[in-house]
């Protein structure tokens, strides 16, 4: 029943609200959002679960019919919602932290939920795995890196993730995903970046839990002076802090500024130093997984391609399972990292390194001529340019890694019509209380 309500808040490109309704909340969409059925189309509301009844304001349509609202009042609960755990985690009426979209949901549902998008993308794509593996789930305290907002605001400065559809900084004092040794030094970091920004400048704080330091690295358009790096000197020993260092921006080149230790990690028993801000899975234990998968799906080959190979991943790992690999990425920083990896540990003749864009140049079928498997692990645009030319080659087994179930659905579907079995599918939530979902998957001709 339609009924009286003040025009809701302007959230990015939707107009303010039309109408208010009361609903009944029916599923939870691809993106986490709460689903009902309008006449005028489906209607997707954030922090809803399936049962709620809500009062909404819908503000308008957007593509394809599709409508998009805003709860403003909880009228009664489902079965599938639970309490937040998080005090940061946002809620009908009450702004939040948009780091977290579902921790309003209970876990048997969040679960079914996680699995369910990835089945519908494989099932999309015509595709029909012979075995389905046990899911890794992953725990709270485990992801190892962040990128934090942050802004001075007078003496004071505000440090965490914005809030959901918006570029307000929530004021981070804890969190539930975050490794314990991250949170720890949230309030450390907020006094040092007391010292170095100015009223009101803005910042990037990135922060990665390396072996058993921390790695800093702070994205300003101001470079630092000696007082700024001072000023972490003393808070760097304090809080297990190995390396600070500044970039202009994102696409800018990255200046390490105080090393008290080089940062290692270990992949395949094999030292790695990775570059400040370079990519990592995000938690160790998705990691793990997502590794015994590709072993596994690689178990019979010799020599393998490893294609977006990042700093070593799972070319580090193959390689002291016996492989010889050849390693590719467009990475400078990463090729470099693995490269001296390779070096330190004398693997010699068994990692062979290429720096390649892979999207703009891809691997030709007679340049894979020989390998007896190949890795995929693409970012989330997929590897449409590539997939082409694994089939020419040939490949019989060929691993894909993809954190978007609708680009590797895609992907996956040009190995299928070329007559590829998908052997076997393992689906890890690395991205807890988040919509999105990582897996391997293997196919074999």
């Amino acid at each position: 029943m339609p009924s009286a309500c003040i025009p809701a808040r302007q959230a990015g490109k939707h107009a303010v609200t039309q109408k208010c309704q009361d609903i009944v909340i029916e599923a939870l969409g691809a993106s986490g959002d709460g689903m009902a059925l309008l006449p005028e189309g489906r209607l997707y509301v954030p922090l809803t679960v399936p049962g709620d009844r809500v009062r909404v304001a819908v503000r308008g349509n957007g593509p394809g019919g599709v409508c998009l609202g805003q709860a403003l009042e909880l009228l009664e609960s489902g079965t599938q919602r639970q309490v937040p755990g998080c005090p940061h985690h946002a809620a009908i009426g009450k702004d939040g932290c948009g780091g977290c979209s579902l921790q309003q949901v209970r876990q048997e549902a969040y679960r079914a939920f996680k699995l369910g998008v990835l089945e519908t993308a494989v099932s999309r794509a015509g595709l029909s795995p012979v075995t389905w593996a046990a899911p890794s789930w992953t725990g709270e305290g485990q992801r190892r890196r962040a990128c934090f907002a942050v802004q001075r605001s007078g003496s004071s400065v505000c440090l965490g993730f914005n809030q959901a559809g918006s570029h307000t900084i929530c004021n981070m004092e804890t969190c539930l995903v975050l490794d314990q040794r991250i949170v720890s030094a949230l309030p450390g970091l907020r006094a040092a970046l007391a010292e170095i920004l100015k009223p009101g400048e803005t910042a990037d704080l990135q922060v990665a839990v390396l072996g058993n330091a921390l790695d800093v690295l702070l994205v300003r358009a101001r470079p630092l002076s000696a007082f700024d790096v001072s000023a972490f000197a003393g808070p760097a020993e304090m809080l297990g802090i190995a390396r600070l260092s500044w970039r202009r921006n994102e696409r800018a080149p990255v200046e390490p500024l105080l090393v008290r230790q080089v940062p290692e990690i270990r992949m395949g028993g094999f030292v790695v130093r990775p570059p400040a801000g370079g990519f990592l899975q995000v938690s160790a234990a998705s990691e793990q997984a997502l590794v015994a998968a590709v072993l596994e799906g690689m178990a019979n080959c010799q020599k393998v391609a490893d294609l977006y190979a990042g700093i070593g991943t799972f070319a580090l790992p193959l390689v002291a399972e016996g492989k010889r690999v050849l390693a590719v990425d467009a990475d400078p920083e990463a090729m470099a990292a693995l490269e001296d990896a390779g070096r330190r540990n004398v693997l010699g003749e068994r990692l062979r390194i290429l720096r390649r864009n892979l999207m703009q140049h891809p691997m030709l079928a007679k340049e894979l001529a020989g390998m007896e498997g190949v890795v995929l692990d693409p970012p989330r645009a997929g590897a449409a340019a590539q997939m082409d030319e694994v089939v020419k080659a040939g490949i019989s087994r060929v691993m894909m890694v993809s954190c978007n179930p609708a680009t590797f659905a895609r992907d996956a579907a040009v190995l299928a019509a070329a007559g590829y079995r998908m052997e076997k599918i393992w689906p890890v939530d690395q991205f807890l209380y988040s919509p999105h979902m990582e897996l391997a998957a293997l196919f074999a001709l």
